[in-house]
């Protein structure tokens, strides 16, 4: 994949990073064959992008594996709280000078 190493947080990840992510939170949440490759992937993803420094065992830790899938879907909830907030601000604007 070669990851740079880039700012941290969710805001930083690029889009398709993103869309990355999230198929592989599903692939592991709903327990699909490549569950393993997936979270192997959300690990590389986290040590990249939200500043861990996971290695190998880290994958077999609870916690760990915990802390990784909680960034990623805290990232998700809030993007997508933002996104909703836009919508409603624009559609209020857009009411407001209908309303003139």
């Amino acid at each position: 994949m070669g990851l740079n190493k880039t700012l941290k947080g969710w805001v930083n990840i690029p889009v398709e990073e993103k869309e990355i992510i999230k198929k592989c939170l599903n692939d592991f949440n709903r327990g699909a064959e490549n569950k393993v490759e997936a979270l192997n992937t959300l690990f590389e993803m986290y040590n990249t992008y939200m500043g861990g420094g996971y290695g190998n065992r880290g994958r077999t830790c609870g916690t760990c594996v915990r802390t990784v899938i909680v960034a990623f879907t805290s990232g998700i909830a809030k993007e997508a709280i933002e996104e909703n907030k836009k919508k409603v601000r624009e559609w209020q604007m857009k009411n407001k000078n209908n309303g003139k």
